[in-house]
This record gives C-alpha cells, structure tokens and sequence, in this order.
C-alpha cells in the first residue's frame, strides 16, 4: 500500500480544486489538515532504523485560502526530482498546474475549467510538446454532484475512451461508480460506505459478470484519520493500522505504519501555519 496517502488527493495533478466559498473542499480539506497551514514536508524512514535515516518525500507550499502554490518531489537521495507550480484564475475560472524537471524544463501541464459555482467542467493534460495527453469532461446533477465523467486517453494512433456513471446517498456521499467502454458496454463498477461524516468505510470492486475483484475496509480516528486498512484480493488478506502523534491544530506529525501487526515504516510531517 502507498504511503505518504496524505497527499495522493492533492497530487492529482488536475489542480481539481476551484477557489470559490461555495463548499467545495480547498487542498487542505481534501487531505484532512486544519488551520491556516503555510507548508508541509514529509519524511519517512524503515521503523528498523534511526529517524536520522528519514528521508524528505515532498513539500508542499500553500496560499493562504488554503490551495497549493508549489510541490517538490524528492528521490531517495533528497534530491529535486520535480516541482510543480499552480496558478489561479478566478476571473476566468481556470487553473493552471505546470511541472518542471528543473528550473526551465517543463514536462508536463495541465489546465482544468471550471463553472461559475466552482464546478469542474473540463481538464486536460499535455506533454512537454504541447499536444493532449489526457481529457476529462464533467457533468453535475442539479445540487452540485458530480454524476458523470468521461474520460480520454490520447495516443498517437488513436484514443482511449472511457465513462464513469456516479450516485450518491441522501447524504450526497458517493455510493457508487460504474465505468463504461466506449461502445456503452459496461465494464465493472466500484462501491462505497461512509459514516456520518463521509468517511469511507467499505471499497468493493465488483467485475462486470457481478463477482467481488476486491474489498477494502477502513476505520478512523476522532480527526477523520484512518486507524485501519484491511484489503481482501483474490488469496490476498492485507492488514494495516496506523498510530498518530498531533500537533496543537490536530493535525498528525508523525504516522506510524503497521502490516499484520508488524511495524514497518514511519512518516514525519512538518508543518508551518500562517500567523
């Protein structure tokens, strides 16, 4: 399983978040922070060894409506192997995330339109030439849910194109995701249970003939942190807990990881607020 999850919301690399007041969640809502964070740098090392063997994953620098400016990523010498840098424009309602190898070479960009409401309506990404890459299209039901999204992969022969169908409970939590081909056959779709505060419970993928691919089960702390992941897969039965230590805003600075009961690696946050 990943680590540094923390992030892997915010590093879509779509800059999915409009900055508008209308609730949609901003960078730091999508990865569970609270206050005015100004940046983060994460670390982790192997929990057989010393914390000064931590190594820097990513930093990540925020504005202070609470939307990511710039991100590092760090091989595992703790050097730059990328950066990316966002750009928000609320009077066109665009964002803009471009990546760079170095200072001057940019490999990749993605822009992503969105609505007057703050609603995603169109995203692509482009290759270091220019040419599209990526396109997502985004269709809303009318309280704001995100109901359907298509989906193309551009390749130099031809394109990849998929469909994602979406419902909701009448919490307005996702409950359901089926992806179709782009001859509208189905091809399989994805489950959801949350609790009351929309944390996800229980992640079933089921094959297009109805049998279960696999199954994910989580449990939370009291600040929306998972304290459980349990994935079933075929003969695979992977367990893994996590134990927090916060900070004053409750937001957690050292995570440990643990697989069937054995701990394994431990990750460090770093955070700085705005005054």
């Amino acid at each position: 399983m990943n680590v540094l999850k923390f992030i892997i919301t915010a590093l879509i690399i779509t800059s999915c978040n409009a900055q508008q007041s209308n609730n949609i969640k901003n960078d730091l809502d999508e990865i569970n922070t609270f206050g005015k964070v100004k940046s983060l740098k994460g670390f982790i090392y192997k929990a057989d060894e010393s914390i000064d063997s931590k190594k820097i994953q990513v930093f990540i620098k925020f504005n202070e409506k609470g939307y990511m400016k710039e991100m590092h990523w760090y091989d595992d010498t703790n050097q730059i192997t990328a950066k990316n840098f966002y750009e928000y424009d609320s009077v066109k309602n665009v964002n803009i995330m471009k990546r760079y190898e170095s200072d001057t070479i940019l490999t990749m960009k993605s822009i992503t339109h969105f609505n007057d409401k703050g609603y995603k309506l169109k995203n692509i990404i482009y290759r270091k030439d220019g040419s599209e890459l990526k396109t997502r299209l985004y269709k809303y039901n009318d309280i704001g849910h995100e109901i359907e999204m298509e989906y193309i992969i551009h390749y130099s022969s031809k394109d990849d194109y998929s469909r994602w169908e979406n419902e909701y409970d009448a919490n307005g939590y996702l409950i359901m995701a089926k992806k179709f081909n782009k001859d509208g056959s189905f091809d399989f779709k994805q489950t959801s249970k949350n609790d009351k505060d929309g944390n996800e419970l229980e992640w079933v993928r089921y094959e297009n003939d109805g049998t279960v691919d696999f199954r994910i089960d989580k449990q939370y702390d009291q600040y929306g942190n998972e304290t459980k992941y349990h994935m079933y897969e075929g003969t695979i039965d992977d367990k893994e807990s996590y134990k927090y230590i916060y900070d004053s805003k409750n937001n957690w600075i050292e995570k440990q990881h643990f697989n069937n009961s054995k701990k394994t690696v431990v990750e460090i946050r770093e955070i700085t607020y705005y005054e």
